[in-house]
């Protein structure tokens, strides 16, 4: 009879079995995953994504509208503080008008001008309030149109997601632009400075652009090309070629803080 704690050579290789499945679960989920390399190469990285717009004359209509709303809301917000606690008031005058009955002479004749007063601002506050109906129409009105010109303009757009990269990368940018502008000797003369840091941005854009979609045509992929870029650069509205590069230097900042923070922390 075999002891209830004797192990069997069937009981090893039902073990042996199990291990050794757990160990191909493993590999094939480190498979899955991707190799060290990979997963350090493609790890998750700062993104921003922008919409640039290229309908100037749509553009400048929304702006003007935009504007305009923006002023009509300050108005109606100001008009909306001042008109409001009618009922409060109300209720302070129903009191008064209930203590002035118990009041003697000299207490009744101060009571009956607070009485007036608050009257008086009731009856300013609900004509305020009532002028405001047609100009929350107006804004109503407004709104729709600003609607209109921004689905126009937005169809006249481009929209791209930026992703910062490594450093590695980012040195990578730098040596392209040396190479396109036929810079062989070590350092940047002077007055180069410009012209080289113009083309390096132009790189680094290059190399950050991570996804794109023109929004007239559906047309969409994960690259720009750099001569897309450089057309960005030329021939957009200044205000979104700025916003395009601003975006693009802004969040290699952002990664070049986050790799320091990444140094001084304490794993």
């Amino acid at each position: 009879m075999t002891d209830a704690l004797e192990t069997t050579s069937d009981d090893i290789n039902v073990e042996r079995n199990e291990v050794e499945e757990i160990i191909e679960e493993a590999k094939a989920s480190f498979i899955e995953s991707g190799s060290l390399i990979d997963n350090i190469k493609n790890r998750d990285m700062r993104t921003v994504k922008i919409d640039l717009g290229y309908d100037e004359v749509n553009s400048e209509k929304l702006i003007g509208i935009e504007a305009a709303l923006g002023q009509l809301r300050n108005i109606l917000d100001q008009a909306e503080r001042n008109g409001s606690g009618v009922d409060e008031l109300k209720k302070v005058v129903a009191k008064l008008k209930r203590d002035i009955k118990k009041a003697n002479a000299e207490d009744a004749g101060e009571i009956q001008d607070q009485i007036e007063e608050g009257e008086r601002q009731i009856s300013e506050r609900i004509a305020l309030l009532e002028q405001m109906a047609p100009l929350r129409a107006k804004q109503i009105e407004m709104d729709m149109a600003a609607d209109e010109v921004r689905a126009l303009v937005n169809k006249e757009s481009l929209s791209i997601e930026l992703r910062a990269i490594p450093y590695k990368i980012a040195r990578g940018a730098a040596r392209r632009a040396r190479k396109t502008l036929g810079l062989t000797e070590k350092g940047i003369p002077e007055d180069r400075q410009d012209e080289f840091e113009e083309q390096q941005l132009l790189e680094l854009a290059f190399d950050m652009v991570g996804r794109f979609r023109d929004n007239r045509n559906g047309r969409s992929g994960t690259k720009l090309s750099l001569e897309e870029i450089e057309t960005i650069r030329d021939f957009m509205p200044i205000s979104q070629s700025s916003k395009f590069f601003a975006a693009v230097n802004d969040l290699q900042f952002r990664n070049a803080i986050s790799e320091s923070a990444i140094a001084q922390a304490d794993f």
